[in-house]
């Protein structure tokens, strides 16, 4: 990673995140206009989550791991934890706009806050600020000599799901809600668990561990030896495209879901970085600018979108409207970021 060790942006990689987002709330908007795509439609929108966790450990490699050298663990473990409060933070508004408009109780309320129960879109907030909580630990143990450590955990998770043999806390009570999203090992959908998913997060780490410009597959050959790794694993299970279009793998945190997640997130990853390369970068700038506002678009989009969950049909004007304002939202957050940025530099 030398070579890009100093630069400050992969607009390709923003690029990627960008699509996830764009695929995620694409789907998002169907459900909640009672709208159900092909399979061929949801078998793209099923690559969204894994590619966004994929992106997710690519930065916090890229942006985290050099500075704990540089500036410290805990100014590196201070960041991270901000951040993962402000996910926490838009997770609880996405919790109280879905639980007022859908007049759930206030005790549901409360128990999504504790992180016992689901909503329909905006789990990836509750996801994110996990593991943005435990990754300065991930990363001090990357870079030490018990990194082993690191495939034990990753790992366990997928074999003991392999085999059946993750426990429920079902004698707790909401215990079932706790063991689904850290682990599995409950039917309460939920699903990818926080400690299957760190599969994808690890994935990003390997791409950005060993990333040395503007092609994954030019950079290095570890990067090339993983996918066809992945292909050739993917191909072995016993599994078909109509099960992977629906929710089901994810839920359960099958291992086939996982692979097709790495696979797609690594292609996807690929084609972001070569059209970055190749083509202006204002004929992508939609996306950016949906990257650049990612977790604003997945609190308040998705807030607008429980406020209108279920109470429509589909119909191309509609959908065209609902994402229009989801574009106007991250321009105008994007706006006010720029309107901070340079109010600080005029004081400094």
């Amino acid at each position: 990673m030398s070579e890009v060790k100093n630069q400050k942006r992969i607009f390709g990689i923003d690029l990627a995140r960008g699509i996830a987002i764009f695929l995620a709330m694409t789907s998002h908007t169907f459900t909640s206009l009672n709208f159900y795509p092909i399979m061929e439609i949801n078998l793209l929108f099923r690559s969204a989550t894994p590619l966004f966790i994929v992106v997710l450990g690519f930065f916090l490699y890229f942006s985290y791991f050099a500075k704990i050298d540089r500036k410290g663990f805990k100014f590196v473990r201070g960041k991270l934890w901000e951040k993962a409060l402000k996910c926490y933070l838009y997770y609880l508004f996405s919790c109280a706009v879905w639980v007022f408009f859908s007049d759930f109780s206030l005790l549901y309320f409360f128990r999504l806050g504790l992180l016992l129960s689901g909503t329909p879109f905006t789990d990836i907030l509750k996801f994110y600020a996990v593991v943005l909580f435990v990754s300065p630990y991930l990363l001090m143990l990357l870079r030490s000599e018990r990194y082993i450590l690191l495939a034990f955990i990753i790992l366990t998770p997928h074999i003991l799901t392999f085999y059946g043999l993750l426990p429920s806390l079902s004698f707790l009570p909401y215990g079932e809600y706790i063991s689904a999203m850290l682990y599995g090992g409950s039917d309460v959908i939920a699903g990818p668990s926080v400690l299957h998913s760190l599969f994808f997060v690890f994935i990003g780490i390997l791409l950005a561990k060993n990333f040395n410009g503007d092609s994954l597959f030019g950079s290095n050959s570890h990067i090339l030896a993983i996918f066809v790794f992945l292909l050739s694993l993917f191909f072995y299970l016993p599994v078909s495209l109509k099960e992977l279009a629906t929710m089901e793998l994810r839920n359960k945190n099958f291992l086939e879901y996982f692979i097709y997640g790495s696979i797609t997130s690594i292609l996807i990853i690929e084609l972001s970085l070569f059209t970055a390369k190749y083509m202006a970068k204002r004929y992508f700038q939609p996306f950016l600018t949906l990257s650049k506002s990612s977790l604003i678009l997945f609190c308040y989009g998705n807030s607008f979108l429980y406020i209108i969950y279920q109470n429509f049909s589909f119909t191309p004007v509609r959908f065209f409207f609902i994402f229009l304002f989801f574009y106007l939202l991250c321009k105008f957050n994007v706006y006010l970021k720029g309107e901070v940025k340079g109010m600080r530099s005029r004081f400094n």
